[in-house]
């Protein structure tokens, strides 16, 4: 591609949310640029100073959302009340939320129209809040290649919406408020997330057809077949079938997870690690087709 696509980042709360965004937003590193988009359950009778009481704690634009704009990188983008924000073709829109108020799922929304759109590119985050909002959008996000993460519910002010999102969602971060952004920078800058992106991995001044060619010699590395082994032996799956594009996305991805950047040491990683090699088997069965492999359910 000739420009690349941004890291973005979907953040979801209610209860407890204010607090919970203006930690989050201290915590960024100050040289990872992405774009961040706060969705919280407001009061859609009343006007929010959400953007206002936010701007108090980075030095990144920090506006609401009040018209179709284009997402880039290093702004902070706020849902105003009463809406829906979706993503289309790299720009924000704002709806109106048909559902009475207690049944709408403005993260949830979110979530799945940016997986949609940024595939790999796509983050979701849940921090304090009640309910299970979210947690739908988190799988479709994982589902797509992205990375989803979910407050330590340990730490949550209000802990429904962390607890919904690891148990329903399988996310693959449980972390402390703190410790989110810098997690999400490298797995932004691991070469999975790169390479998805079409920037160039920090180190590696490759051209796009160098990359694609260590893609292709990748599916063909004997380790990728080793991982398949692994699988196969430890946790019961064949995936001999899967496409070798789809096995390499999925490993990479895990590596990106883990900041390993090497297949080796990362099969070495898998052989010492059974919850590790459990997580990949389970990533490689996507959550979205869990349906299928439910006997009374396909029956």
């Amino acid at each position: 591609m000739s420009e690349s696509t941004p890291i973005v980042v979907g953040v979801g709360a209610s209860a407890g949310g204010l607090d919970a965004f203006s930690r989050l937003l201290q915590s960024i590193p100050p040289d990872f640029e992405a774009a961040w988009v706060f969705v919280q359950h407001l009061d859609p009778t009343h006007e929010s100073l959400m953007a206002e009481l936010l701007a108090k704690h980075t030095d990144m634009p920090v506006r609401e959302v009040t018209s179709d704009e284009p997402i880039r990188a290093g702004r902070v983008y706020v849902i105003p009340p009463n809406s829906y924000l979706t993503v289309d073709a790299g720009r924000l829109r704002l709806g109106r939320p048909e559902a009475a108020r207690g049944e709408r799922m403005a993260v949830d929304h979110f979530f799945r129209s940016l997986a949609g759109a940024y595939g790999p590119n796509a983050v979701g985050v849940v921090l304090s809040g009640t309910g299970t909002d979210g947690t739908g959008g988190l799988r479709v996000i994982k589902a797509a290649g992205g990375c989803t993460i979910a407050q330590d519910p340990e730490t949550a002010a209000y802990d429904g919406m962390p607890h919904s999102a690891v148990r329903g969602a399988g996310v693959d971060l449980v972390l402390p408020i703190e410790e989110i952004p810098g997690a999400i920078a490298r797995f932004a800058g691991h070469p999975y997330a790169a390479e998805a992106s079409g920037r160039t991995p920090a180190g590696d001044a490759g051209s796009a057809s160098d990359r694609d060619e260590s893609a292709e010699r990748d599916e063909h590395d004997p380790q990728f077949g080793e991982v398949l082994g692994l699988i196969r032996e430890r946790a019961g799956i064949d995936l001999s079938q899967y496409k070798p594009a789809t096995i390499r996305r999925r490993v990479l991805r895990r590596m990106g997870l883990r900041d390993i950047r090497d297949l080796g040491d990362y099969l070495e990683h898998l052989r010492r690690d059974a919850s590790e090699l459990q997580e990949l088997a389970r990533d490689m069965l996507i959550s979205v087709t869990d349906f299928f492999r439910d006997p009374e359910a396909f029956a």
